[in-house]
């Protein structure tokens, strides 16, 4: 029998025997308890590594953590969450001392974490820092040169919950064909990480050679020459020989970004290069070849843009051999403890600054909130708040208190549906109604702002006054003529 270097409190006996078979298994000894009171007598200082179930009934999470970090400080603490209890998860992040996983668990996600905890000598009498746990990879067999090398985006996209592991599996999955993807999700979710975690696991890394395509910062006028290139003397100012986009990414990725704003003009040019693998440039008469992958973003509805004439059906099956659906940071919201540790560390480190942590009634009320914008929003929050130190910067950038309720997705009479509307109109009369402006500072695509402009009904030459109830939980807008 191997000596007890892990001790395991977890109430679910069916739970509890998997995960110490599995553990023995991979070369651990494992002491059980159901709880912290009938276990804590038996932990001793042999035990290295105390893995601790969030959901004990009668006993907080938190005063068992604190308890065991103040009886045995050597030993390192790994949670295991539901993912329902997120307040606790947020204070045990804001005190920087435990890693967690979500449940359901991945036992060889787990065995490999705690492989790797005890390999690094966590347990060294330190607080040990919040950490996302990466999912490995999985083993591509046609490729093992590629996995000889470790993927270099995979924390990139940072979460533990089960649809952000579903998706590094997608990526690593198709990475190393040439399928075409098709990334969906709304606006801010992280479509060009995705992308870049699948160019970055693939045949095709080399540096530089991602070639990211900006379909809506493209004017209509300019887009056969950028995404196609042109010869010289083409039309008035084409003074030389200039390679498209599409070209630059031989041998590597194209990542057209919101491809929904690609004109019907275009999109037919754009279907020949993606099958038959060369283009012609503006103005030449001779097929250049182009050895590119192609992968592609939108927050659009295709299938709708198809029905209205807007998209070709062609194109649209062409681009979606594979395809990756990214779900808002809402319906994920057990990742945001891990998000919002990402970034604090980023961002101090890019800044300069000393570790900024926010205070637990902020976290709580960041759990709460709708994050219209999703990751990107979320982002932009905790860089102005590691610039700034002042907790109160998240609160006002979320307009709520802390506590408010999680605010319905779609209603009219929701907190996230008032944000929307006071977070577009404002920037739009900020620019003058300048439309493509507006679009850039929101970080959506002009379509995407069109389209929501018609949702409120939001018009030019009106007055506007947004009144929200005293209860705080509706909101009506109404708009006036301007006299």
């Amino acid at each position: 029998m191997q000596p007890e270097t892990l001790f395991l409190i977890e109430p679910d006996p069916k739970i509890r025997a998997m995960i110490v078979k599995h553990l023995n298994h991979c070369g651990h000894g494992v002491g059980v308890a159901d709880n912290y009171a009938r276990g804590a007598p038996r932990i001793s200082a042999a035990h290295r590594l105390v893995l601790l179930s969030e959901s004990i009934p009668n006993e907080s999470c938190i005063d068992t953590v604190r308890a065991l970090k103040r009886e045995h400080p050597e030993a390192a603490i790994y949670v295991l969450t539901d993912g329902r209890t997120r307040l606790s998860t947020i204070e045990l992040i804001n005190d920087q001392i435990v890693k967690y996983q979500s449940k359901p668990l991945d036992l060889q996600v787990m065995a490999d974490n705690i492989g790797r905890i005890l390999d690094e000598g966590a347990a060294d009498g330190a607080a040990i820092r919040f950490a996302p746990l990466a999912r490995p990879a999985p083993v591509v067999a046609s490729k093992p040169e590629i996995m000889s090398r470790p993927p270099r985006c995979m924390t990139d996209l940072v979460g533990d919950s089960t649809v952000i592991q579903r998706i590094r599996e997608q990526a690593a999955e198709v990475a190393n064909t040439d399928m075409t993807v098709l990334i969906r999700g709304e606006s801010g979710v992280g479509k060009g990480v995705v992308a870049r975690m699948i160019h970055e696991q693939s045949q095709r890394h080399r540096q530089d050679n991602l070639v990211t395509i900006n379909c809506p910062a493209i004017p209509e006028s300019l887009m056969e020459s950028e995404l196609f290139g042109h010869e010289s003397g083409a039309f008035t100012g084409a003074a030389t020989t200039k390679p498209g986009r599409i070209e630059m990414a031989h041998g590597g990725t194209a990542f057209l970004d919101e491809i929904a704003e690609i004109p019907t003009t275009m999109q037919v040019k754009l279907l020949e290069v993606i099958e038959r693998k060369e283009l012609h440039h503006l103005g030449g008469k001779h097929p250049i070849r182009v050895d590119a992958r192609f992968i592609a973003a939108t927050n659009a509805d295709l299938e709708q843009m198809i029905a209205a004439g807007r998209f070709r059906t062609d194109l649209f099956y062409r681009i979606n051999e594979f395809t990756i659906s990214i779900p808002p940071l809402r319906d994920h919201m057990e990742d945001l403890p891990l998000l919002v540790d990402h970034f604090l560390r980023l961002y101090a480190k890019k800044l300069g600054v000393e570790d900024r942590r926010l205070d637990a009634d902020v976290l709580a009320a960041m759990m709460h909130y709708g994050w219209p914008g999703n990751v990107r929003e979320l982002e932009m929050v905790i860089h102005r708040f590691v610039l700034s130190g002042n907790n109160e910067t998240v609160l006002a950038a979320m307009n709520q208190q802390p506590g408010a309720a999680l605010p319905a997705r779609d209603s009219k009479h929701s907190l996230l549906y008032k944000k929307e509307v006071q977070m577009v109109l404002s920037i739009l009369l900020q620019s003058h109604w300048n439309q493509r402006q507006a679009a850039k500072v929101l970080g959506i695509s002009y379509s995407a702002l069109r389209r929501r402009i018609e949702k409120y009904g939001l018009k030019k030459h009106s007055m506007y006054h947004v009144n929200t109830q005293d209860d705080g939980d509706s909101v009506e807008l109404r708009i006036s003529a301007k006299l």
